[in-house]
């Protein structure tokens, strides 16, 4: 960053190809600022500016492609100039500009693949808004706008590859861009409690989905994702998951986070997933460790915060593979004198906070780290 308040024309050296000003407080650009530029300038950066009017020295710029402005309050758009950059630009990125509704000259766009509208306060779409959009758009990010729903507009986007609708007020997701191409779907921190409707809405996108976000919601119960066999990692942290036996997810998937709900057991399809070695399911309501519920391939676990009162003899399974458990901040007052044998490649044992008044007698066995 700098203290630069003003481009002049001349200012600029003739034939740039990209300029990032940002951290500025851009005032004022001459009309002429970009004549030198006109056929070469592909990419423009602007951050923190302090103009509020699109500057007409952008209808100079024949041949950009890369426009992002960001934390900078826009009142007058200037819609002329903006038309003009819809000619050639294929990725715009607008964060934090001041919208509080969606901007009528984006429709003029036809060559667009990358679309940021962020850090807004947009609640809608006008349905036609992406028409011509529909096959060149890849990238759509929307997040921390104020939509109840996924808009309408969007579903036309037939080869859309990732969206992103995270720090939304969504509720109902039956908007979904067309099947067939969608990889990346994020609709973390939103409203999203029917875990039914999920399902059966994500079920169409079954053979492209690689990448899903839904953390921070709403849900009460595991939505059935079995049929996603292309997604690897999952969150589902920070929703309000308390029905254990509820949902499945597929077998091949390597990293799940259940962290942060309400659930009373460990849910049974563990068993399933050969590729999981950690099981992360800290803050919830567990109140028993049973050796059934842990696939013996899993390394780790963390059951911080949970409400586990005791470890019996039966906690572990026989020929675990477990290296490390942490149980900090649970009710433990009991551990039986054989809780442990089962656990042979234990090295890192975690137990801080708990309502033990001795260290266990389990423990005299092992050569391992315990906190």
């Amino acid at each position: 960053s700098n203290n630069i308040y003003e481009i002049r024309a001349g200012s600029l050296p003739a034939g740039l190809k990209e300029i990032s000003i940002n951290n500025n407080p851009i005032t004022n650009i001459d009309k002429d600022a970009f004549s030198d530029l006109s056929i070469t300038l592909a990419t423009l950066h602007f951050s923190s500016a302090n103009f509020t009017r699109i500057p007409d020295a952008f209808l100079r710029l024949n041949a950009l492609q890369t426009l992002s402005l960001q934390d900078t309050t826009i009142l007058d758009w200037n819609p002329a100039a903006m038309t003009h950059l819809g000619q050639t630009l294929e990725r715009l990125s607008l964060a934090n500009v001041g919208f509080t509704t969606w901007p009528v000259w984006l429709q003029t766009f036809s060559h667009l693949m990358e679309l940021d509208i962020v850090n807004s306060a947009i609640s809608s779409i006008p349905s036609n808004a992406f028409d011509n959009l529909a096959k060149s758009l890849i990238t759509l990010s929307l997040y921390n706008n104020s939509f109840i729903g996924i808009p309408k507009a969007i579903s036309v986007l037939s080869n859309l590859l990732t969206l992103d609708l995270r720090y939304n007020k969504i509720s109902n997701i039956s908007s979904l861009p067309q099947p067939g191409q969608l990889s990346d779907l994020s609709l973390s921190n939103n409203f999203i409690s029917d875990a039914n409707q999920l399902s059966d809405l994500l079920r169409p996108h079954a053979d492209s989905l690689v990448s899903l976000t839904l953390s921070f919601n709403r849900l009460t119960s595991i939505p059935d994702l079995s049929f996603l066999t292309k997604v690897v990692s999952l969150d589902l942290n920070n929703n309000q998951i308390s029905a254990a036996f509820s949902g499945s997810v597929y077998g091949d998937i390597d990293e799940l986070n259940l962290g942060y709900n309400f659930l009373p057991h460990i849910p049974p399809f563990y068993k399933q997933l050969q590729l999981l070695s950690f099981m992360d399911l800290p803050h919830n309501s567990i109140r028993e460790v049973v050796g059934t519920d842990i696939p013996i391939w899993v390394t780790d676990i963390d059951l911080d915060f949970n409400l586990i009162t005791e470890l019996t003899d039966t906690s572990f399974p026989v020929n675990s593979s477990l290296e490390g458990l942490t149980l900090d901040n649970v009710p433990i007052a009991k551990i039986s004198v054989l809780a442990f044998i089962n656990l042979h490649s234990l090295v890192s044992l975690s137990l801080v906070n708990t309502k033990l008044t001795r260290l266990p007698l389990s423990l005299a066995i092992y050569r391992l780290c315990v906190i």
